[in-house]
């Protein structure tokens, strides 16, 4: 196996490859101070004044000296030996955890204590003194970013302190950097610098780029009286500012760090006489839970300009008590007051802050009133919260409502009504939204209870029979407010025959006799989606001779009616014509006809309900109509040499009234009808004998159910034909069933189409009536059409006079050939066509017949055997060519190849007399450990390349099912899929096909050592590796590619074991001795010079040079040679 000969291979390899691993491990094996000793070299004192002998000069320059650096060899990420010189156990274990960061952090280079900056702004320009110390922590000059970017030095800067100092600026617009060098105590930095102030309108901006500093101040004076500063956000630092004498002020700013933004105008001067203004922005929520309790929720969100607020008074509404909340910053209680019930003021609130504020802050105040049942001023003011002193008082009212109740609400000047939010709100359904512009409002509320309002959606379906009226309505109520317990219907002459609720169970029916009113409980209403839904089935008596249709349509007595939608369907024999001028409360709305499926032959009346409050009226004009019948028969007709076959279609087309059993008429000289049956689209019917008085012979068909509309009846018999002659003529008399006259009412005509054989002539005969005109529309058929029903048709029939055709033709040949390890198998299919009764097959060689199978158009038949190799082959006897399925087994020992590569040579089974197969193809099974090494040369190859199990195999395009449909054969047992399957194929010819087989132990054998000797070759052998090795190696592999291409491909797949084998070895090799194979080196010019049998140059006349070469030093036991 492939397996067996790889591991063989491996071993081979290994055993070439010892003596290299040995002597590479014995040089590891040498002591460290042998090998770098370096020899022992004698001095010039000690040396005798013999003549030194001559030394052979070398061929190369001299090695360098051993360097005495330790070298260690560390792996890359691509897996790369690299050598680092010099480096010791303990810097590299510091240089791996600096790396994984398991050092702790390094301290800081320097350390800001302080930075103080005081200045003075005055007109376009602050100038400040700054003043900073700073500590360095390291030796050596330490760079110190001191930004101050967009800044002018006015005076150079000052220094106090050890070591010394440099300032500089930075190139990338960062302002100042400062270097010192000096360590210990701390360095005393002094700076005179000119900053640019901004203006914007009113205000003046001022911009400081800041080093970050462990305590830092900013102290600005500016030239106003009363100063109004501001940062940009509150991280930037904590700011003050003062009133300083003579108009001035000074804005200080604590802790500024990083970018500082501070902002400044002029403000008023406090007046002792001004108040400071109070402005409060409200969110009010009125609930109203009952009639007799209703709560109010007030956010206030107050803010002052001036003196900080400590108090504030906020009066309730009028009747209203304050609900204790949690409060965060203030405290909320009820203040004595004398008039509360004065001008029915409400009760007074204190608000205490826990520290003096300017706002904005919000308090959160929650009142809640009972209103007692025999209150005579009903009206409430819930929305009114005053702050006391507030100059200005805005905000937004909401109205919720719990429960089924109305509110009012009187005139307001100071009120607007606004639009409700989409945001759903808790505990309350939303009502109304305010928004107010001042306090105490006057908004009064009013609750009364909510009215109970019933609305319903009706829908009306109307059935016009000929004798009744059917109605189906359907009533979709909803009701707001109080629950509604039940409502009347106006019935308008309908009978009721059944009520059903969709939350309800069925409700009884009114009595017998006929009613005006009915009442329906509303009582079970759905919870969840407000609705109940009624439908009712009523009817109103019709009088059959009555010519017009006149009805009313029930009507519930509700609130708000939507606009009914109106369905009136005729019956399929009722015709309906609306008399416009007597409808009422009804328009025509033709929308509803693409929602309503229709099922009947008449088109639906659609009517849209105007929503008035008179009665709605329908009138129409009616015409009952009888059934009315139209048929078509088509015929066809397939006469052959024993029988005739009989297909008939008859097509109805029913109006007005359903059809559910159809009358046939048979001849009265047919007896019996061979194979007959009626079907209906596929589906066989029921057919018995009718009873009649006239002595007629009929059939009566019975349908599964009634139908209208198209029905296409499927007649199908047989009628044995007579005994032909080619002369004289047969007379046939061919009966037909068609439709009984008393059946249908109107005949649409009748096709007929007959079709015969090629072996078979016919005549119309001469006597024949005008009607059975029939004429030839293509070979082998007859058609013609006619206007009434045939119950027969006249025929005269003839066999063809034509000479009997013995050619044998082979459109298709497949050729199966199986080979296993101990026999061979073929099975042969031949598609043919000829009239000959019996044919000939010759085998290629010599078969028992106990060995041979013989199927012919799918039946097994026994082969009969005229010799060795002879089969006769029995088709049957036919007057012309006709087509036949050959199929052909047979099976013998296989002969065994004396090498490992097999010849095999295989001919197709022959028919006598046949010409060549049109086309062939011959497929070609192998077991799964033999492959196909060369291609036949005289066919085509039909195959593709495929992974198989674990390499790329050449495979047929079509297998064995798809053979078998290619040539009509029958289905047989698929091929295992472990089988190598080949396909070839010619065309008008069946040469012999010539292949070469190779069992795959062989294979991996020798294309794996082919592989593993020249890969071994490439690494001991340096003229292999040179550049003209190689080429001879690619030339070579592309003539073998060129002369055989696709049994390279495979066999390169082989031949890659090998190479892999000794990859795999040379990695051991360099992983164990860290040597790679040398490149050749090529010979010296002055070797070459002197070796060469041209060369005529003279020796020196120089002394022979006495030098010796300076020895080469063996590499280090941890060095690479390269």
């Amino acid at each position: 196996m492939l397996h067996r000969s790889l591991l063989v291979w491996v071993w081979f390899a290994a055993y070439l490859c010892a003596p290299n691993l040995a002597s590479a491990w014995a040089q590891n094996e040498k002591p460290k101070d042998e090998a770098r000793q370096p020899p022992k070299v004698e001095s010039p004192a000690e040396t005798t004044p013999e003549r030194a002998p001559r030394v052979k000069p070398s061929t190369g320059p001299a090695a360098p000296p051993p360097s005495e650096l330790d070298t260690y060899m560390l792996r890359d990420k691509k897996g790369n030996l690299v050598p680092v010189i010099g480096l010791s156990f303990e810097d590299f274990e510091k240089l791996v955890q600096i790396q994984k960061g398991l050092l702790p952090p390094p301290p800081p280079a320097y350390a800001f204590d302080s930075l103080t900056l005081t200045g003075k702004a005055d007109g376009a320009t602050a100038e400040f003194q700054a003043t900073a110390s700073v500590r360095v922590k390291q030796p050596g000059w330490v760079r110190i970013p001191l930004r101050f970017g967009g800044g002018a030095l006015l005076e150079p800067a000052k220094h106090n302190g050890p070591g010394d100092f440099l300032l500089s600026v930075a190139g990338d617009g960062e302002g100042y950097l400062l270097w010192l060098k000096g360590e210990g105590k701390a360095h005393q930095i002094q700076l005179k610098l000119a900053m640019p102030v901004g203006t914007i309108g009113l205000e003046r901006r001022l911009q400081l780029n800041l080093p970050r500093a462990t305590e830092s101040a900013v102290r600005l004076q500016v030239p106003l009286t009363q100063a109004n500063a501001s940062l940009r956000n509150g991280s930037e630092g904590i700011l003050t500012t003062r009133s300083l004498a003579a108009g001035q002020s000074e804005i200080q700013v604590v802790g500024p760090t990083g970018d500082l933004h501070l902002f400044w105008q002029a403000g008023r001067a406090p007046s002792p006489e001004a108040k400071p203004t109070l402005e409060a922005v409200g969110e009010i929520i009125v609930r109203v839970e009952s009639r007799s309790r209703i709560s109010s929720e007030a956010r206030l969100k107050l803010r002052t300009l001036g003196k900080p607020m400590e108090t504030v008074a906020v009066r309730l509404p009028p009747g209203m008590q304050l609900v204790p909340v949690p409060a965060t910053g203030y405290t909320a209680t009820i203040a004595e007051s004398t008039d509360v019930n004065k001008n029915n003021a409400g009760r007074l609130v204190d608000v205490r802050f826990d520290r003096p504020t300017t706002g904005p802050i919000e308090i959160r105040l929650l009142a809640e009133q009972e209103v007692a049942a025999n209150a005579t001023d009903t009206a409430l003011r819930p929305a009114r919260f005053d702050v006391i002193g507030a100059q200005r008082q805005r905000g937004n009212i909401d109205f919720l409502v719990e429960g089924d109740w109305n509110l009012g609400w009187s005139d307001e000047a100071s009120t607007q009504r606004l639009e409700l939010l989409d945001a759903p709100v808790a505990n309350g359904r939303p009502v109304a939204r305010f928004g107010y512009f001042k306090q105490p409002l006057d908004l009064k509320l009013s609750v009364s209870p909510r009215p109970t309002r019933i609305a319903v959606e009706p829908q009306y379906q109307v059935y016009a029979d000929a004798s009744l009226l059917r109605l189906e309505a359907t009533f979709r109520f909803r009701i707001r407010g109080p629950k509604a317990t039940s409502t009347n219907l106006d019935l308008a002459g309908w009978r009721v025959d059944r009520i059903v609720g969709e939350n309800a169970a069925e409700q009884p029916l009114p009595p017998a006799e006929e009613v005006p009113m009915l009442t329906l409980p509303l009582a079970q209403l759905d919870a969840a989606k407000g609705e109940l839904t009624y439908r009712i089935e009523a009817h109103q008596p019709l009088a059959s001779e009555a010519d017009t249709v006149r009805f009313s349509l029930p009507r519930p007595q509700v609130d708000v009616a939507a606009p009914a939608s109106i369905v009136v369907q005729p019956a399929d024999n009722v015709e309906l014509v609306p008399t416009a001028t007597e409808l009422k409360g009804l328009v025509a709305d033709a929308t509803l006809g693409t929602a309503l499926p229709n099922t009947r032959q008449q088109p639906p009346l659609l009517y849209r309900d105007l929503g008035s409050s008179e009665a709605i009226a329908f009138v129409a004009a009616r015409r009952v109509r009888s059934r009315h019948v139209s048929v078509k028969a088509e015929t066809l007709l397939r006469l052959r040499r024993s029988t005739i076959e009989v297909q008939q279609q008859l097509d109805y087309q029913i109006a007005y009234e359903s059809k559910r059993s159809y009358l046939l008429a048979l001849p009265s000289d047919l007896s019996e009808l061979k194979g007959f049956q009626v079907s209906l689209n596929e589906q066989l019917l029921e057919h018995r004998p009718a009873p009649n008085d006239d002595g007629r012979n009929l059939l009566e068909v019975i349908d599964t159910q009634d139908r209208l509309g198209a029905v296409k009846l499927q007649l199908r018999y047989s009628l044995p034909m007579p005994a032909l002659k080619a002369n004289p003529a047969t007379h046939l008399q061919v009966p037909l069933v068609v439709p009984a006259d008393t059946d249908f009412d109107r005949l649409l005509g009748q096709t007929i189409r007959i079709e015969h054989s090629e072996e078979l002539h016919l005549k119309i005969p001469e006597s024949a009536s005008s009607e059975e005109s029939l004429a030839p529309s293509q070979r082998g058929v007859l058609e013609g059409k006619s206007d009434k029903l045939l119950t027969s048709l006249s025929l005269n029939v003839s066999l063809q006079q034509t000479p009997e055709i013995s050619g044998l033709v082979i459109d298709r040949m497949w050729v199966q050939t199986w080979l296993s390890p101990q026999q061979r198998q073929e099975r042969c299919v031949l598609q043919l066509r000829t009239a000959a009764p019996t044919i000939v097959a010759r085998l290629p060689v010599a078969v028992a017949a106990s060995n041979i199978q013989l199927i012919v158009d799918g039946k097994h038949i026994p082969a009969q055997t005229a010799g060795e190799r002879t089969v006769n082959i029995d088709l049957g006897t036919a007057t012309t060519p006709q087509v036949h399925v050959v199929e052909l087994w047979y099976s013998l020992p296989r002969t065994r190849a004396g090498w490992w590569i097999a010849d095999h040579q295989f001919t197709p089974p022959q028919l006598e007399g046949a010409n060549s197969p049109q086309r062939i193809q011959w497929q070609v099974v192998l077991p799964s450990h033999e492959h196909l090494l060369f291609e036949p040369r005289d066919y085509a190859p039909e195959m593709k390349w495929g992974w198989k199990n674990y390499y790329w195999s050449r495979m047929a395009n079509f297998n064995q099912q798809s053979l078998e449909d290619w040539c009509g054969a029958s289905r047989q047992e698929p091929l295992p899929s472990s089988l190598n399957n080949y396909l070839f194929s010619s065309v008008g010819s069946e040469p012999t096909l010539q292949l070469q087989t190779i069992g795959q132990r062989a294979l991996a054998a020798w294309l794996a050592g082919l592989g593993l000797a020249l890969g071994l070759l490439f690494l001991h052998v340096p003229l292999v590796r040179s550049s003209t090795g190689l080429l001879v190696l690619v030339v070579l592999l592309l003539a073998l590619g060129v002369a055989a291409p696709q049994t390279m491909l495979f066999v390169a797949q082989a031949i890659a074991l090998g190479l892999v084998i000794v990859a795999i070895l040379a990695a051991i090799r360099w992983l164990w001795t860290g040597q790679v194979p040398r490149p050749p080196q090529p010979l010296p010019r002055s070797l070459s010079n002197l070796s060469s049998p041209r060369s005529t140059g003279s020796r020196s006349a120089g002394p022979p040079a006495t030098t010796a070469a300076a020895p080469v030093l063996p590499p280090a036991t941890h060095e690479v040679e390269l």
